[in-house]
């Protein structure tokens, strides 16, 4: 069964709007702390889809930094994978020490279960938006069957 919830910064005032998405983010599954610039007017809207073991949530947003520590990790670990596929803008992840940068129809896979630090919109001109589709599946599904036999 689908499951839809259709977030709008335009549904909260102008300089409520940055706070308002950081505590959204830090109540999930997988909470993360968010950094901007655009604290004054912070326009986002994400549309999260829900389909039983699997999410998918296209959303447009400002530049924003994304980051889940340790401590966030160990107080909650869904243990997903989160694609997401750039369709503007670029995005540079930084995972373990090493740092990747994602442009337009890239595809940037990140493990819920460890840390990262997620710059997006990197180089985006003032006042531009950029936009992706995100994708969420448990881990559990992309680990290789048991090859142990049973007698």
């Amino acid at each position: 069964m689908l499951h839809e919830t259709v977030f709008r910064s335009a549904d909260v005032s102008a300089e409520d709007r940055f706070e308002y998405w950081s505590e959204l983010f830090q109540r999930t599954h997988a909470p993360l702390e968010l950094f901007s610039d655009r604290h004054d007017d912070f326009r986002a809207y994400q549309r999260v889809l829900n389909l039983g073991a699997v999410t998918v949530w296209p959303a447009t947003l400002p530049a924003v930094r994304f980051r889940r520590t340790e401590r966030m990790v160990r107080q909650s670990d869904p243990e997903r994978f989160h694609l997401s596929l750039r369709l503007s803008g670029t995005m540079r992840v930084e995972r373990g020490g090493i740092q990747s940068e994602f442009g337009p129809y890239d595809l940037c896979v990140i493990d819920t279960s460890r840390p990262f630090d997620c710059e997006s919109g990197v180089r985006l001109p003032p006042d531009s938006a950029q936009a992706g589709v995100g994708l969420e599946i448990p881990s559990r599904n992309c680990r290789p069957a048991s090859t142990e036999s049973t007698s």
